[in-house]
């Protein structure tokens, strides 16, 4: 890679935008100008939005560090594994009594890359803390299946409610302008296929 500051990330659509000047020269500008201008323009929505992501990330890991006290949220968030289960389990609560959304020993296994043992190890120590409930089998659900208990889910709702802060204005524009640019791109290459 060259050392010049110009050359850097030169083949990376997004940082075009950053030095507008090269970008109108290049040859690569020209092919992106036949489709139209807004590629320029989605170069730096996309930037803005990477960048706003990563500024959120990074807030919500703050956040949490310094006020999250949850018992059930630290229990489940130690792992990817445990994170994944714990939101089937809030998922299999919300839906109650829909027996194709019920979170099963199963069901863990063939969703995701769990092994079984993992599943069930985490099933019973979240049972044993309070955090989960097993339902044994019934005629209208004749599986074993498993649940998150209400204080696991006030729990949760306390984190939501404590990161929702984090969405403003300046967030929601660029994330709403980055679903348009994406909106955008798919019709620009519709359109293009059409032209061929």
């Amino acid at each position: 890679m060259s050392n010049n500051s110009t050359d850097w990330h030169k083949d990376a659509r997004w940082f075009n935008f950053l030095n507008p000047t090269t970008a109108f020269i290049e040859r690569r500008w020209k092919e992106f100008t036949r489709r139209g201008y807004a590629y320029f323009f989605g170069d730096k929505i996309h930037f803005d939005y990477v960048n706003a992501t990563i500024e959120w990330e990074l807030k919500r890991f703050t956040m949490r560090e310094e006020f999250e006290s949850e018992k059930s949220v630290q229990f489940f968030r130690q792992s990817l594994n445990s994170y994944m289960v714990w939101m089937e389990l809030m998922n299999s609560h919300i839906n109650r009594g829909n027996c194709q959304r019920l979170t099963t020993v199963a069901s863990m296994v063939d969703r995701y890359s769990i092994s079984r043992n993992t599943v069930k190890r985490i099933l019973k120590q979240a049972v044993e803390a309070g955090w989960a409930t097993e339902f044994k089998p019934t005629k209208t659900c004749p599986k074993v299946h498993y649940e998150a208990t209400e204080i696991t889910m006030h729990e949760y709702s306390n984190r939501v409610k404590r990161e929702a802060t984090l969405f403003d204005d300046d967030f929601n524009k660029t994330s709403m302008a980055f679903q348009k640019l994406l909106e955008f791109e798919l019709y620009i290459d519709d359109m293009w296929h059409l032209g061929n």
